[in-house]
């Protein structure tokens, strides 16, 4: 690939480093979604980008190479996972500070996730104009992460397959929608919106009847067959999931993760190959697809703006 070929050459051409900690605190598309954005802003601003996930809360084994292709350089080095927080700088005991030093000392001019972070998480960062010829990316926030995306979102082999195998035991037809309805711990951000909500909205941009939805409730399934008993639904949601809580994720075990991930990672191409999908742009999920899908076939019902930090017309929705 050669975008991905240059990409190795102007990324590692910087002094400077950033080792970004994917995985530490929150859930994948969470972490994933502001990593491109991590690395939008290093190419603009000159710092090689590395890749630390050996600590990550969604790894069975590796990490990244879990389930994806490299696309950069990466470190192991477990003392990532201690003194290399995402948003927040550690809290040390005078016995961390020499082994602290030692690394500074060995590693000049490198940065820490939590020392960056407040640079491209920022509503002043969503307005910059991006333009990197060697990558042929020119444009907004917006088109830039869309160009990162298709660069490093590629399955490594064993993925694909497992995804296809996945896919197939659900016998979609060639034209569907696709919807997702977060529940869960996603109330400690916003209040839920109504499942109507989302259902009015399908109803306007499309008059497919086969729909297929991804949600961590089975309840909204059950709603769902009930109250549109023309439509089909299809999903992967088991009978006892009563909501994603990202701390009880991060207690399962290895393979239980890894299921979980395949699962997610499934419902996410099933939607992205939609031939609409609604869902929200309050959740990181709802920003992803936007990234990969063309932007006529993704309707938010919650904030219209695909930006994070432009929240005008979600107000009402706040907890």
């Amino acid at each position: 690939m050669k975008m991905l070929e240059e990409y190795g050459k102007l990324n590692n051409s910087f002094k400077k480093k950033l080792v970004f900690n994917l995985g530490s605190e929150m859930g994948f598309y969470s972490e994933f979604n502001n990593m491109v954005f991590a690395i939008l802003y290093c190419l603009k601003y000159e710092y090689t980008f590395v890749l630390y996930t050996a600590g990550a809360n969604f790894k069975f084994k590796n990490g990244w190479t879990d389930y994806f292709e490299p696309f950069c350089s990466s470190t192991n080095f477990s003392f990532h996972s201690k003194y290399n927080k995402r948003r927040v700088k550690p809290i040390l005991s005078r016995r961390d500070l020499p082994l602290l030093y030692l690394y500074r000392k060995l590693h000049p001019a490198t940065y820490f996730t939590y020392e960056l972070w407040d640079k491209f998480y920022n509503a002043s960062f969503e307005q910059e104009y991006f333009d990197i010829p060697a990558l042929g990316i020119k444009g907004s926030l917006k088109e830039a992460a869309t160009k990162i995306v298709e660069m490093i979102y590629r399955y490594n082999a064993t993925t694909k397959k497992e995804i296809q195998l996945l896919s197939d035991t659900l016998d979609l037809p060639a034209k569907y929608t696709g919807i997702n309805i977060r529940r869960g711990d996603k109330d400690t951000e916003f209040k839920f919106i109504s499942i109507d909500a989302y259902m009015t909205k399908l109803k306007k941009v499309s008059n497919l009847n086969d729909v297929f939805l991804l949600t961590d409730d089975y309840t909204t399934m059950t709603y769902l067959k009930r109250t549109y008993p023309q439509m089909k639904f299809y999903s992967f949601v088991d009978e006892d999931e009563k909501g994603y809580v990202h701390n009880n994720f991060i207690k399962s075990d290895s393979g239980e993760k890894k299921k979980k991930m395949i699962q997610l990672f499934t419902s996410i191409e099933l939607l992205c190959g939609a031939d609409k999908f609604v869902g929200a742009f309050t959740a990181n999920t709802g920003l992803f697809i936007a990234m990969r899908m063309e932007d006529e076939k993704v309707f938010s019902v919650q904030k219209s703006s695909w930006y994070q930090f432009e929240l005008d017309d979600v107000k009402e929705y706040i907890a």
